[in-house]
């Protein structure tokens, strides 16, 4: 719970450096007056879901070892690229930064903590 009021800040930091937040008030009106009950409904429900899923990520990297972890993203970036070839969606220059950051922080991380468990084993 120590990094979720950062990562709220941040977040918003760059929604505002993106200029996000502008076209959500141009889009919706301040507050809540242009908001149908739809669309708050689906806002609240995306926010829930996504909630819910950091904490199945979270207590999954609890239980599993980073080698598990590894493996199931690569198995979902593979899952996202045979996705985007199958329904002919377009990968722009972002999709794939995005998608090469992602494999190489996984690789990176599986790395370390393998070392880390490595030298562990060494000192017992």
């Amino acid at each position: 719970m120590q990094m979720s009021p950062l990562a709220f800040v941040q977040c918003i930091g760059y929604a505002w450096a993106s200029g996000e937040l502008e076209r959500a008030l141009v889009h919706k009106g301040p507050g809540l007056e242009g908001w149908s009950q739809k669309s708050a409904t689906v806002l609240l429900l995306n926010g829930i879901i996504a909630f819910l899923l950091n904490i199945v990520n979270l207590t999954a990297n609890r239980k599993n070892g980073p080698l598990t972890m590894t493996v199931a993203a690569n198995v979902t970036s593979t899952t996202v690229l045979l996705v985007m070839y199958l329904f002919h969606l377009t990968i722009t220059p972002a999709n794939s930064i995005g998608i090469a950051l992602m494999l190489a922080g996984g690789a990176w991380y599986g790395a370390l903590e393998y070392e880390e468990k490595k030298n562990r084993l060494r000192m017992v």
